[in-house]
């Protein structure tokens, strides 16, 4: 298959015959796993974290677990992106992007840089809690919030035609870490 029809072959994203990462097409690209982190808000103006009442700068304690991703300028994706948080991943010398894009065909692309994420939204009590885990006080209700945002713009639709992305990672990505395409360190709020 990889020597008849290249773009059919299964591989990695990054690796031959294909050499596209998913940066393209997500906006972030995986960085490894280990994480027990803190979520950093870094762009509390967006529509995303409306009626959270977050600030930049605000930390939502050990929100970022496990495998994450996070935004590399120097490699091939969309340059609209805005990086909502940017958190820290302590003893790896990196970072958990939360990133948003628009394209130029209307649609809008959300990744959560963690994959923990939809584990912390959880917020029943229908199942024992090592079915379902419990709401985290403090944090799931903003994490709810946030995705009740994402899916009113996703859902009215076009998201490009009230969200464009902006292009906010250029505040986080300065200097040498807009141009490495391995972990270095940032700016963060």
């Amino acid at each position: 298959m990889a020597q008849e029809n290249p773009a059919l072959t299964t591989v990695d994203w990054n690796q031959s015959p294909l050499d596209d990462p998913e940066s393209s097409m997500i906006g972030s690209m995986y960085q490894s796993v280990g994480a027990n982190d803190d979520l950093v808000v870094t762009d509390s103006s967006s529509w995303f974290w409306s009626g959270t009442g977050l600030s930049d700068g605000t930390i939502l304690p050990k929100v970022v677990q496990g495998e994450y991703d996070r935004y590399v300028p120097a490699l091939p994706g969309p340059t609209n992106l805005d990086v909502l948080a940017h958190s820290p991943v302590a003893g790896q010398g990196n970072w958990s992007d939360m990133t948003y894009y628009s394209t130029a065909g209307g649609g809008g692309v959300f990744a959560s840089g963690m994959a923990s994420f939809v584990f912390k939204l959880s917020n029943t009590t229908e199942f024992p809690a090592i079915i379902v885990p419990a709401a985290i006080p403090g944090i799931t209700d903003v994490l709810l919030r946030a995705m009740e945002n994402l899916y009113a713009l996703f859902g009215a639709g076009p998201a490009s035609a009230t969200q464009p992305g902006g292009g906010s990672w250029q505040a986080v990505y300065q200097g040498s870490a807009a141009t490495a395409k391995t972990a270095v360190p940032t700016n963060s709020a």
